[in-house]
């Protein structure tokens, strides 16, 4: 019994790969934030998802939900094992469910105001009255952005007209299709969409901006696997498809989550934490 474990243990510390992917056979649940359409996102994370799956030897799927709320619930209901969440969710998923943040994406996150092209609108103060499309309530840019119009002197609850499209996209293709005049939405979101629909619409205004994305890993995982994964994240962000996939979605770069960042989430957090109170 003795050289048993005096053999295991040379193991794990000489070959941790294969015994790691002998203990972790199940799949790794990957949860991504629907902030645009579920084929979007699925699509966008593809590459990723199978680098990982090669690299850590371990089946990986990729999951997202129908809502942003849904997606909350899911999060502290730990039913990810990795997560790419909204930045004012990372530190809700931290102190609430004990998730453990690995990395977050270099680019920060803004919100844009946007209205059709040949739309008289020219500046915020102009949406008095006027139907306007945001994400979802629980979205970090809805947040910022029913902030930005107070600070305009507009009361989101009196002197707009609010549309909850869930989802950016949605949120846009309504200012495209008329049903609304105006769209809060993500920058890096906006970045993303076709340039034949981007090139229909105009920005007005702007939020002030906030860290990007974080990439999180679920208390269930052991400290080995969460090294593991980390050190497999940032190995893609090296590769010329991992630089192409961040480039192309407007991510910036991959760097280990501080506490510093994080901390800078807690109003925005502390809102969620409200809505999720009231509803």
């Amino acid at each position: 019994m003795l050289r048993f474990v005096i053999l295991a243990i040379v193991w794990v510390t000489f070959f941790p790969g294969p015994l790691f992917a002998l203990e972790s056979s199940r799949p790794l649940v990957m949860g991504i934030f629907p902030n645009v359409s579920a084929r979007t996102i699925l699509t966008m994370y593809e590459p990723l998802r199978v680098f990982l799956e090669k690299e850590l030897s371990q089946p990986v799927h990729l999951s997202t939900a129908p809502d942003f709320r849904t997606y909350v619930e899911r999060t502290l209901n730990k039913e990810y094992d990795i997560a790419a969440t909204a930045p004012h969710l990372v530190r809700l998923a931290q102190t609430k469910g004990h998730y453990v943040p690995m990395l977050n994406y270099t680019s920060e996150v803004r919100g844009v105001i946007v209205v059709a092209k040949d739309s008289s609108i020219k500046k915020p103060s102009e949406l008095r009255g006027k139907m306007i499309a945001i994400p979802d309530r629980f979205a970090v840019i809805s947040i910022m952005g029913l902030e930005f119009l107070r600070d305009q002197g507009l009361n989101p609850d009196k002197d707009v007209k609010l549309f909850a499209a869930r989802s950016h996209n949605n949120a846009v293709i309504a200012v495209d299709h008329g049903e609304a005049q105006a769209a809060i939405v993500g920058s890096a979101a906006y970045k993303q969409l076709p340039k034949e629909l981007r090139s229909r619409l105009r920005v007005i205004a702007s939020t002030v901006a906030i860290p990007g994305q974080f990439i999180i890993a679920s208390p269930k995982l052991s400290l080995a696997q969460v090294e593991r994964i980390k050190a497999a994240l940032l190995k893609y962000a090296g590769t010329s498809e991992g630089k192409k996939f961040l480039e192309t979605n407007g991510f910036g770069g991959l760097r280990p989550a501080t506490e510093p960042v994080l901390k800078q989430l807690d109003r925005y957090a502390q809102e969620v934490v409200k809505m999720l109170e009231q509803h």
